[in-house]
């Protein structure tokens, strides 16, 4: 989820998105790091959490079995507008998300390394 504070911050899919970025931040950070590799990183990242790569969850069955299973993909979601919201027949006072795109995506990324 794409915003500020601990409610978003603590949310399966952000925490498993940090702990994706802390792998590529300091290569990402370097000062042998130039713009074009840069990009190529952020993509990697957007790609990886898109099709559920970099990350497992554990799952315990009815006989107290732990198993460790791929997460599942991931989206990047933001707060529709509220004007959109209304278009759309929900009432502002409702949550809704949308996806958020491509370049606004692959921004945050680079903002969070």
């Amino acid at each position: 989820l794409l915003g500020r504070g601990s409610q978003h911050a603590q949310w399966e899919g952000n925490v498993r998105f940090r702990k994706i970025v802390k792998e590529r931040r300091r290569e990402y950070n370097s000062r042998r790091c130039k713009i074009k590799i840069k990009n190529a990183i952020a993509q990697e990242i957007l790609d990886a959490v898109l099709n559920g790569r970099g990350s497992s969850l554990a799952i315990t069955d009815s006989t107290g079995t732990t198993k460790l299973e791929t997460a599942p993909p991931g989206r990047f979601l933001e707060q529709a507008d509220a004007d959109v919201a209304k278009k759309a027949g929900f009432s502002t006072d409702q949550c809704n998300w949308q996806v958020a795109g491509t370049k606004r995506t692959l921004d945050k990324i680079k903002m969070t390394l």
